[in-house]
């Protein structure tokens, strides 16, 4: 009997062992997720487990997973609510200054009065296309009398696109970009007026005045380019912007005026005066003749018929800088040569003694009571070629 025994006690403690594995293989499948099983040996007298001998970590690890994501979460809240609160404050800060007279145009060159020319313009645009479209710098955008085009034939539909402060390979640029657009694809002629100042400076390769789709959205879209306040923010120009542009609207500055024609003419209709402002012509550049060359290139393909007027200069600037009048001399060989095989006249008003040093507001800026017969010679040379 004792081999019975022995037998007996074999096999209750090797079945009692399997049993136990079996139970704990399905107490694994039926917990999710199991971080960790702690398996307690049994003795050959113990056939039983309580549940002190698995023990979980789960509740702990996901205890700390809600914890983490909350925190994360917080973060994300917290930039979220700091940046909707910056935007709402700068958006009251230009309600503010627009109430006040004080906003700037929309930021597309963080130019004032360019910016401001394409905020008008976004307000102003022709009914119609222009047969007559003006290029060129601030002498342009000064010299130009719309009405009086109309008055002397000149033009039915005159749109001024002279903007402020630029070279020739800035007008060329802004030149193409208009042309393009519906509204001045198709005008009959084209005047475009330059100083010795505008050959200055040009780089070798095309010179972008501003991104053509802050421009569009600028001038052409029904927004009138409010976003462009937070694209283009410069805090520097916009503070300086904003405390200068109300008595240049008004008229106050009346020598900086950022106010229009119904044609987009801007005149100085003033009686005062400033210095010369401009200095000696010292950086002509090829680069410069060659961008006109390039726009008299594409008017004439367009079959554009084109006028070319180097502007009056105020003859106290050709005494005291321009004695010899080499640089004026040194600027119509230039010119010459860049346009020989084109179709664009070319009429010399640099030295006309129509104009006086009392008709300048500066080295070479008419004021508007001078502009008049500035006006009335350029058509005669336009229509008549005289």
């Amino acid at each position: 009997m004792r081999w019975y025994s022995a037998i007996k006690r074999r096999f209750l403690i090797e079945g009692g062992h399997a049993r136990i594995i079996s139970a704990l293989k399905r107490s694994v499948r039926q917990s999710s997720p199991v971080a960790a099983v702690r398996v307690v040996t049994c003795g050959s007298q113990d056939r039983s487990y309580s549940s002190r001998d698995v023990e979980t970590v789960a509740q702990p690890a996901r205890v700390l997973q809600e914890e983490r994501w909350k925190s994360i979460s917080t973060y994300f809240l917290v930039c979220l609510a700091t940046v909707l609160g910056c935007y709402a404050v700068f958006l009251s800060g230009l309600l503010l200054l627009r109430a006040n007279g004080n906003l700037p145009p929309p930021i597309v060159t963080n130019n004032l009065c360019f910016d401001e020319k394409i905020h008008w313009m976004s307000y102003e645009l022709p009914s119609s296309p222009p047969d007559l479209l003006v290029f060129g710098s601030s002498v342009a955008w000064r010299h130009f009398d719309g009405g009086q085009a109309i008055e002397s034939g000149l033009a039915k539909n005159p749109y001024n696109l002279g903007f402020c402060g630029m070279r020739l390979s800035q007008t060329v640029f802004v030149a193409r970009y208009f042309l393009t657009k519906q509204k001045f694809q198709f005008p009959t002629r084209a005047v475009i007026i330059v100083s010795p100042q505008d050959f200055e400076g040009c780089p070798s390769s095309e010179e972008k005045v501003f991104s053509k789709p802050d421009a569009d959205e600028a001038i052409f879209s029904r927004t009138h380019g409010w976003e462009l306040y937070l694209k283009n923010v410069d805090p520097v120009p916009f503070v300086r912007n904003a405390s200068a542009v109300k008595a240049m609207r008004s008229g106050a500055n009346d020598l900086n005026r950022l106010m229009f024609t119904r044609y987009g003419d801007g005149p100085i209709d003033s009686a005062q005066s400033r210095d010369l402002t401009y200095g000696p012509v010292t950086n002509l550049k090829q680069e410069c003749f060659g961008a006109l060359k390039e726009l008299a290139r594409h008017l004439s393909d367009h079959e554009i018929q084109t006028t070319l007027v180097l502007t009056p200069i105020n003859p106290q600037w050709l005494s005291r800088y321009d004695p010899d009048r080499r640089i004026l001399s040194e600027v119509r060989s230039r010119l010459s040569e860049a346009l020989k095989k084109s179709d664009v006249r070319v009429w010399d008003a640099s030295e006309n003694k129509l104009f006086s040093e009392l008709d300048f507001t500066d080295a070479i800026h008419l004021r508007w009571s001078a502009v008049r017969r500035f006006m009335t010679a350029m058509a005669n040379f336009a229509i008549k070629g005289t």
